[in-house]
């Protein structure tokens, strides 16, 4: 049987950039940036053109949707974190075949894998999400040697290929 440790707590900044990297991976926001730029630059064109009512409409779905993804990655993180005082709390998860025990001073529970859609892994986290809002974010320092590419195998296994 295979079981991975994690203790950690997070600390402020480290939770605000892996929540910011989950809501980049996962939400488009990249590709939502990008069309809310065009639309404002649109919209320019449109005004210089002549085609007031045009330039109106894209301005204002450009600023619309460049506010809404600032406000994902930037507003909500912060506002998560300030609102959860859970957050705050030392976590102790153990990772093995029949699912992850979560630890805290409020929480013992045991999660089945299948409550997790789906995970993202860069050089500093490991994040399981079960919903747009919701995620486990795993910090790697908080794995001993080797325990990286363990539990990279367990949620390989048991949630399906990293996103």
């Amino acid at each position: 049987m295979t079981i991975v440790s994690a203790s950690f707590t997070y600390d402020r900044a480290e939770y605000l950039r892996g929540f910011r990297r989950y809501r980049v991976a996962s939400l488009g926001s990249k590709r939502d940036l990008l069309l809310g730029i065009a639309s404002i630059v649109g919209g320019a064109c449109f005004y210089f053109a002549g085609h007031a009512y045009l330039a109106v409409v894209a301005l204002l779905a450009g600023v619309v949707l460049t506010a809404m993804v600032v406000f994902a990655v930037i507003v909500q993180p912060i506002l998560v974190y300030n609102a959860h005082p859970k957050l705050k709390d030392r976590y102790s998860l153990s990772f093995c075949e029949s699912g992850i025990s979560f630890h805290t001073d409020e929480i013992d529970a045991k999660v089945k894998w299948s409550m997790y859609s789906g995970w993202i892994q860069d050089d500093e986290f490991f994040t399981l999400f079960y919903d747009q809002r919701e995620m486990l974010i795993i910090p790697k320092r908080a794995l001993s040697q080797g325990d990286g590419s363990r539990l990279q195998s367990l949620l390989s296994d048991y949630v399906g290929r990293a996103l």
